[in-house]
């Protein structure tokens, strides 16, 4: 079987000569990788880190809990899983206040003497 990949993802596909018979290699080839780039849901944090305790930077991850608040966007940026929605409230603080720009619904200003 030869392995060759696109040039920007990384992605695996056969050449156009490959045999027939490899259709089920490529075929696991191809989950594997979409594994771990497609949107990968979970019940809870426990079950993510329990189903995947070595993560790679990019990942994406969907938990769907009970409640409205227990559902959240992650992405593994290498290191840790960060939250990507809902965003997280923002505190800033300041001698003025911050421009209205600056920041999102939601977020604290706290002035400083």
């Amino acid at each position: 079987m030869t392995t060759r990949y696109t040039a920007n993802q990384a992605a695996p596909f056969p050449d156009v000569d490959e045999p027939i018979n490899n259709v089920n290699d490529w075929i696991y080839l191809l989950a594997t990788f979409q594994e771990v780039r497609g949107i990968q849901r979970f019940a809870t944090q426990a079950a993510l880190l329990a189903a995947r305790p070595t993560p790679v930077a990019g990942e994406v991850a969907w938990i769907n809990g009970p409640l409205a608040s227990d559902q959240v966007l992650q992405v593994y940026n290498g290191s840790t899983w960060k939250r990507v929605y809902p965003p997280q409230p923002m505190v800033y603080s300041g001698t003025a206040a911050p421009a209205s720009t600056t920041g999102a619904v939601g977020d604290l200003y706290i002035k400083t003497s």
